[in-house]
């Protein structure tokens, strides 16, 4: 089963985008932050969700609709799901028809279920049993049964396996990425069904050594399986059609945007797990120089984050030292309770786009895909709480002899209390220690 022909209008940013997907096995969906690579992630889960994977800005242009052609050899079925404003309601209708080959009932959602989508930063949407990322050796060696010769003698696998990787609990954002994709990997591999699979944001922190094996594993799925990458970096493999998003300007508000926590459908046995983030319990770290609380305060959050994200970020790169730090929004600092930020949909899309353009503007600049934003769903301990969050922002470790600044040309360093700003002279004497020098 795979995608022929995508097209939406008034979803996400986009007033209207037709994208064909019928030329090739492998499809690369790549454009700049906020160019609104992962509203149509979510156009292509909504496909399929239906009403569960869209959320609704009543403000915005309407209606919104969304038309997928499917196809599976010589069959082939169009899903369209129209959502416009009646009264103060939303009404969303699905509509699916057969076009062509023998009829198949209920074909769309028997052949996905959970194995669509491997969404950002989650493995929620894959049964953790079948590939658990803690392994013993003898668990190891069974899987490799599944890879095939060609891959066994890749000396990135090898290089995989001898790295430990797998019987670690505590995977670096790159390796966990790798871990994931080897997850849906072996699990496609034991499946009778072939679906799509879509990942979102894909690879964004691994370097380019692990960027090659992943495009290993990506063509030997694509044998069978269709394959949509989402991507704001440049992925060069072979035979794939890759289709350039460009922000729409003026930016557009539709009726209908993407509901982010469909990727975590509870369907999914990961989900039994106890939840880790909890309203009004502690976060699970304490706040020291690496890690900073932030607790959003008034009625617009997005005000408040925008106001604070660069000098804090700053703060972390002018550590001084090789360390990565993280921010976290929705935490109060005096006992680390669990708040959260109230986004809705719309405004967690507005809110990616503008942390990555004021941490753009740093000086001396830092590659967008170095950092790390994250949104976090806040639960009530059973589900989760709908438009409530963490922000999370990651830092890379930079050790510089310079020192970074805003895009208001102001310096900040890392204190045990927050974050200080550098004064004329402070500034100067930091230089002079950072290069060895005493100040005379």
């Amino acid at each position: 089963m795979h995608f022929n022909r995508l097209s939406v209008e008034n979803f996400g940013p986009f007033p209207s985008v037709d994208i064909d997907l019928s030329s090739t096995r492998v499809n690369i969906i790549t454009g700049d932050n906020g160019s609104g690579k992962t509203q149509l992630f979510g156009a292509f889960s909504s496909a399929i969700a239906g009403r569960r994977g869209m959320h609704f800005n009543k403000s915005g242009t309407g209606p919104s609709s969304i038309k997928a052609e499917l196809g599976d050899g010589d069959y082939r079925e169009e899903v369209r799901i129209t959502a416009r404003l009646d009264g103060n309601a939303v009404r969303v209708t699905p509509d699916a028809r057969h076009i062509a080959g023998a009829p198949r009932a209920k074909l769309l959602q028997d052949a996905f279920k959970d194995m669509l989508l491997l969404p950002q930063g989650s493995t929620l949407a894959f049964d953790r049993n079948s590939f658990p990322v803690k392994m013993s050796a003898a668990e190891v060696v069974k899987l490799t049964e599944l890879v095939p010769a060609a891959l066994k003698v890749n000396q990135h696998w090898q290089s995989f396996l001898k790295s430990g990787v797998l019987q670690d609990e505590m995977l670096s954002t790159s390796t966990g990425q790798i871990a994931q994709l080897l997850q849906a990997y072996f699990r496609r591999r034991k499946s009778p069904v072939n679906a799509p699979l879509l990942i979102d944001d894909y690879l964004s922190k691994a370097d380019m050594y692990w960027q090659e094996f992943a495009s290993t594993l990506i063509l030997d799925l694509a044998q069978t399986e269709q394959i949509i990458l989402f991507t704001n970096r440049r992925i060069d493999i072979p035979g794939a059609n890759t289709i350039v998003l460009t922000r729409q300007e003026p930016e557009h508000q539709s009726l209908t945007y993407f509901h982010e926590s469909y990727t975590r459908s509870p369907r999914t046995s990961a989900m039994s797990e106890k939840p880790k983030y909890v309203r009004g319990n502690p976060y699970p770290a304490v706040e020291s120089k690496v890690c900073e609380f932030k607790e959003v305060k008034g009625e617009r959050p997005l005000d408040s984050i925008k106001s604070l994200v660069d000098q804090y970020v700053v703060a972390f790169l002018n550590a001084g030292v090789e360390q990565q730090g993280k921010i976290v929004w929705g935490v109060r600092d005096k006992d680390r309770t669990i708040q959260g930020v109230s986004l809705t949909a719309f405004e967690c899309d507005e809110l990616k786009r503008v942390v990555t353009e004021k941490l753009m503007q740093i000086k001396p600049p830092i590659a967008p895909t170095m950092y790390g934003v994250k949104l976090i769903e806040v639960s009530d301990g059973t589900e989760s709480i709908r438009d409530l969050y963490l922000l999370e922002i990651q830092v890379p470790s930079v050790q510089s002899r310079f020192l970074h600044a805003t895009g208001r040309d102001e310096v900040y360093v890392k204190t045990d209390a927050g974050k200080r700003k550098l004064n004329a002279i402070e500034l100067q004497l930091e230089l002079l220690r950072r290069h060895g020098l005493k100040g005379q």
